[in-house]
């Protein structure tokens, strides 16, 4: 029974850390993103690829176009979208404040 219970053990802590890692690293890659121009042009460009139209409407008319023409407002707020969708708040606070209201109309 004590080796049953060592291996149990083993198997739970290995998948604990498994888990905290991922999340670390996840959160670490996002925080990172977040705080370069380029990055908030490949979050904004991850929401527009993995958002509901809705929600992508809700930020701005024609996102793909305010994405093309480097439009900072809808960029920020696109971004702000797919960093709520990780568990991650936006910066600036307005576009995320844009973001969370665009995530309330998608219900």
């Amino acid at each position: 029974m004590r080796i049953l219970s060592r291996y149990v053990f083993r198997q739970t802590a290995g998948a604990l850390v498994l888990i905290l890692v991922s999340l670390t690293g996840v959160t670490w890659i996002a925080v990172a993103l977040r705080q370069r121009a380029t990055g908030r042009d490949l979050l904004a460009l991850r929401a527009l690829t993995r958002q509901p139209l809705r929600r992508l409407v809700a930020i701005h008319p024609d996102p793909a176009t305010a994405w093309r023409d480097h439009d900072t407002k809808a960029l920020d707020s696109l971004a702000a979208l797919e960093l709520r969708t990780l568990g991650l708040r936006g910066w600036p606070p307005d576009a995320d404040a844009a973001a969370a209201a665009a995530t309330r109309v998608a219900g």
